[in-house]
């Protein structure tokens, strides 16, 4: 009976340290800096701030040109977008984060050396694809990571993009906690 015991507790222990390992607290060598990240929550602003007006632009049916549910499925994509923009964090507000680009015009640029999408910690999964001018997919991941010291606020997927071209797109698929999933690209431009 002891031996059992003892065996379980073993298990039990070998199971929650690796759960400890895989959940962790992220690398501890991830350092944001002005070059090397890009912050999702901007993205999403970016991309937001051009939807909205095409949405509305679709409710209002200036010309009858657009059937009742595509104006319905505008309706109910503007109520999406414009929840998620009310609960996107403005994270170089909140913490010593360096702002990428910082002499960018609108802050809108590719960082030299990206390698970082940072997420809300709301962010349940999330899926970045990075595309090149001529449209070839140059990386790819999901593989999203809380961000060490700021473990309850960021998390990040680690993309490394070599030879930063003149322009990227961004793709973007997230899920949050509410489970809403929101998709969205935004190409920026060096």
């Amino acid at each position: 009976m002891k031996t059992k015991i003892t065996l379980l507790l073993l298990l039990f222990l070998g199971l929650s340290s690796c759960i400890k390992d895989y959940l962790g607290d992220g690398p501890d060598n991830v350092k944001l800096s002005e070059e090397n990240h890009l912050y999702a929550g901007d993205l999403f602003i970016e991309f937001t701030l051009g939807e909205i007006p095409k949405l509305k632009d679709i409710i209002a049916n200036p010309n009858g040109s657009y059937s009742d549910n595509e104006i319905q499925a505008a309706k109910n994509e503007l109520q999406v977008l414009n929840s998620q923009l009310a609960i996107i964090p403005n994270m170089y507000s909140a913490l010593d984060i360096p702002r990428p680009c910082p002499n960018a015009p609108g802050g809108k640029c590719v960082p030299s050396r990206l390698e970082y999408i940072v997420f809300p910690s709301y962010i349940q999964e999330a899926l970045v694809r990075i595309i090149s001018e001529n449209s070839q997919t140059k990386n790819t991941s999901n593989e999203l990571q809380p961000l060490l010291g700021y473990k309850s606020d960021l998390q990040f997927i680690r993309i490394p993009v070599e030879n930063v071209e003149s322009a990227l797109t961004i793709e973007i698929i997230w899920k949050d906690s509410s489970g809403d999933l929101i998709s969205f690209k935004v190409s920026r431009k060096n």
